[in-house]
């Protein structure tokens, strides 16, 4: 016989977990006195996006624009089909590297 599985999770989050439970125990009981109410066996109600909004901080704000995630798709196209420049030993050696193409 296999052991049974485990997991092990602190006392604070069961607590959580209690609390939810609870929540959802008298959410539960509100909805059923709501259809009870209106005389109805079936409830329907919408389900709200509960994904939390991401606050991107003002400072990297430019790196989430148009434009720029543009430049980073071009970049990844590049980087993929091999279209990439070799290590530079110097910033002398970058600078020659760029005149060069010019």
């Amino acid at each position: 016989m296999s052991p049974t599985p485990t997991v092990t999770i602190p006392l604070s989050t069961a607590e959580k977990l209690t609390q939810i439970g609870q929540a959802m125990r008298a959410l539960a009981e509100e909805m059923k006195r709501h259809a009870h109410a209106k005389g109805e066996t079936v409830l329907s109600f919408p389900i709200p996006d509960l994904t939390p909004s991401k606050t991107i901080p003002e400072d990297q704000a430019w790196l989430w624009k148009a434009e720029w995630q543009q430049g980073e798709q071009a970049a990844n196209e590049d980087i993929k089909a091999g279209r990439i420049s070799k290590g530079f030993a110097s910033v002398d050696e970058l600078f020659a590297a760029l005149d060069h193409q010019v």
